[in-house]
């Protein structure tokens, strides 16, 4: 099990400086990059993010079944593909990781996190100035009520209604980008500090808490609306009422419930079905590992090597959150433009590279991690977090 304050070196033995280790990391994952096909580099996770749209009908329609397995596996496609769209989509359209185009770049970070992020918690904004609690740098008419004919003619435009957005990507870039990758783990900053809830006790925290993020989500979104112009603000408000009143529509005119209640706990359950793995991953990774100062912070290869973490592959994660923010956390600190299927692929050159150079290459299970925040809560989520100072890398 990794510990709070492992025993790392207060000098990790190099040669060379800082930002020659890290010229030196850049040239291997850029040979890397070119000798990559551009399905390794784009295709694979563009591919992953179309089967997540392109199954949202059938999860819709399996609500229709009063069978308990085929109803299960209904719910189970609407929760995983609502969190590969919200949370990997918005994370790799934010670091301009699904293209190579700067202006594809732009129209897909609208789509996702504009148009596709209110669905879901998304992986945006851990700005520790309040932005949004989240991550981190830088696109013949039928019959309604029978179900035939009309509602699915409209079906596709509801679908993607149904997974609008609540936040900008000027805030998703500012939070994430600008904030959490660009002052990892430096306190008041990119410190993670918005996921600390001290008046919740440890059992509250950790079991109960994350149902609340698919309510709390919009009530946010409409917050941070007062700090916008005008006219962007009301956009985004009409976007969040479109999504959730488009949800709403699928499961009572789609899926067949009777009841604005049954249909209200549906939403409900869909969205908060990884909601407990959300929540951990983005605790896990970051607190309880070296905390800087922002006087004090070290060069960027310490400071990511030092203060991230990776998890196991963990396959429904993977899938769904994608490999930059479960097993490779630490490849895209270093190189955040990186899609999660190169992320993987540079995986052994960035941990071989760290191992030799002798640095921190951080690697913990989700079990070790969950059971460490459990048994220190006070200590990690409760009480300040211990200043780092690492001699000479400063």
């Amino acid at each position: 099990m990794l510990s709070c304050q492992p025993p790392w070196p207060r000098e990790p033995r190099h040669h060379g400086g800082a930002e020659a280790l890290l010229g030196e990391l850049e040239a291997l994952v850029r040979d890397v990059v070119r000798a990559s096909s551009w399905w390794e580099r784009h295709g694979v996770d563009c591919a992953i993010l179309a089967l997540s749209l392109f199954a949202l009908p059938a999860g819709f329609l399996c609500l229709r079944s009063e069978n308990v397995l085929v109803f299960a596996l209904g719910v189970t496609i609407l929760g995983v593909c609502h969190y590969t769209l919200t949370v990997k989509g918005s994370h790799l359209a934010i670091h301009g990781a699904l293209t190579e185009s700067k202006r594809w770049s732009k129209i897909w970070a609208l789509f996702f996190v504009e148009w596709l992020l209110l669905c879901g918690p998304g992986y945006l904004g851990v700005d520790d100035q309040g932005c949004l609690a989240g991550s981190v740098r830088q696109e013949g008419p039928g019959n309604a009520a029978s179900g035939e004919g009309g509602v699915f003619l409209r079906l596709p435009k509801v679908l993607l209604c149904s997974v609008c957005t609540a936040f900008t990507a000027e805030y998703g870039r500012y939070g994430h980008v600008k904030m959490h990758h660009g002052y990892t783990n430096v306190l008041g900053l990119g410190d993670s500090s918005t996921w600390r809830l001290p008046f919740l006790n440890r059992y509250v925290y950790m079991f109960l808490a994350p149902f609340l993020i698919p309510i709390i989500t919009p009530l946010v979104a409409v917050e941070r609306l007062r700090k916008v112009e005008l006219r962007a603000a009301l956009r985004t408000f009409g976007l969040i009422l479109l999504g959730l009143y488009s949800h709403y529509w699928l499961l009572l005119n789609v899926s067949g419930f009777k009841s604005p209640g049954s249909a209200l706990a549906c939403m409900l359950l869909t969205r908060s079905l990884l909601a407990h793995p959300y929540l951990h991953v983005n605790i896990f990774q970051h607190i309880g590992l070296p905390m800087f100062s922002q006087d004090k912070k070290p060069r960027r290869i310490h400071m990511m090597s030092l203060g991230v973490l990776n998890l196991p592959r963990l396959p429904v994660l993977d899938w769904a959150f994608g490999h930059s923010i479960i097993s490779c956390h630490v490849e895209h600190h270093l190189f955040p433009q990186l899609s999660d299927n190169m992320c993987l692929k540079v995986k052994p050159v960035v941990s071989q590279f760290l191992h030799e150079k002798q640095l921190p290459y951080n690697e913990d299970s989700y079990l070790a991690r969950f059971w460490l925040f459990l048994s220190r809560y006070e200590e990690l989520m409760v009480q300040a977090p211990p200043i780092t100072e690492l001699v000479g890398l400063q």
